[in-house]
């Protein structure tokens, strides 16, 4: 079932997540979420375009649908979740509980009513025509979504992957100057003993 493969490829990136944030970086793991999801997106809103003008069949548009939907709730679940927490990782302890109730709980309701209020205002205009025939600006507004996202990312991964560059005290800045990790180094091997962020 749908709900069976969504769990299985889950386990499956779960496991291999922090080998692709150790090799891609938070930007580049932060980047796959989007860029897949939008990806899928082309090819689905294309393959209902062509379904009504007789090309592709909505069979095919349904199962190019229900692959987005499996790889959108794994990348969420494995790569955007932990992305997501370590942005949290600097901030102090008022910032990062505000943060997080900005992010998860009235940023996540209102992007959720805004699609909602998209969808309906889009099958209105319509005059009732149907969802399918609005696929076309659903799907712009869905890129359009994915292309603010992505460019949110690049501008905080800018903090996290950039290159530490000295300020005029000589301190580093961006997030390397803030997180600092201490190492208790154990018969040759080295295990993180704690990680610190200053306010």
């Amino acid at each position: 079932t749908f709900s069976q493969t969504v769990g299985w490829v889950t386990v499956f990136m779960q496991l291999i997540a922090p080998s692709i944030i150790r090799g891609l970086g938070w930007t580049g793991a932060a980047l796959l979420v989007p860029l897949s999801m939008g990806g899928l997106a082309v090819w689905f809103f294309s393959s209902v375009a062509g379904a009504e003008e007789g090309g592709a069949t909505l069979a095919t548009a349904l199962l190019i649908g229900t692959l987005q939907n499996v790889v959108s709730k794994v990348t969420k679940y494995s790569l955007f979740d932990p992305c997501k927490e370590m942005a949290y990782i600097p901030l102090g302890h008022e910032a990062k509980v505000k943060g997080k109730a900005a992010v998860e709980v009235f940023g996540a309701r209102l992007g959720r009513s805004i699609g909602s209020a998209s969808q309906q205002l889009l099958v209105l205009a319509s005059r009732g025509s149907g969802i399918i025939q609005c696929a076309p600006q659903l799907g712009f507004l869905y890129c359009t979504a994915l292309l603010f996202w992505s460019k949110a990312v690049l501008t905080l991964g800018e903090l996290f992957d950039g290159p530490a560059k000295d300020d005029a005290e000589g301190q580093p800045s961006g997030l390397t100057g803030l997180i600092h990790v201490r190492l208790d180094s154990n018969e040759g091997e080295k295990k993180i003993v704690s990680i610190e962020a200053e306010r």
